[in-house]
């Protein structure tokens, strides 16, 4: 996939995603994405940060 995509990296991008779709109005339950990514690496042993 390349160096830049790394957990720390997929992690701040949800979260800005999450952060911008609720900024344009989006109904958007914030965190949720983000605990799911950390949820998945945490299960399948991919650190973080």
């Amino acid at each position: 996939m390349g160096h830049s995509c790394n957990p720390k990296n997929v992690i701040t991008v949800l979260s800005a995603l999450e952060q911008i779709l609720v900024n344009e109005g989006a109904k958007v339950e914030t965190g949720v994405a983000v605990k799911a990514a950390m949820d998945y690496m945490y299960k399948e042993n991919v650190l973080v940060g």
